[in-house]
């Protein structure tokens, strides 16, 4: 029998809750740039399965579910 898994819901902070610091502590992670420089050069909207490989990386799934 097959067992249904059901993703959280995303949280997304309000704007006055990101912080120069935030934002900075979450690009000090180098998988993290690297994420964020694919999603910025790409022309339409990815999924996390995209981000298996990530610099010649391979990611856990659960790496890229906690970003």
């Amino acid at each position: 029998m097959a067992t249904l898994t059901v993703m959280r819901p995303l949280f997304h902070p309000s704007i006055e809750d990101i912080t120069v610091e935030g934002i900075l502590h979450a690009l000090s992670d180098p998988v993290r740039v690297a994420i964020y420089a694919d999603i910025v050069l790409q022309e339409c909207s990815q999924n996390c399965s995209t981000f298996l490989t990530v610099s010649d990386k391979t990611i856990p799934k659960s790496t890229l579910s906690a970003l």
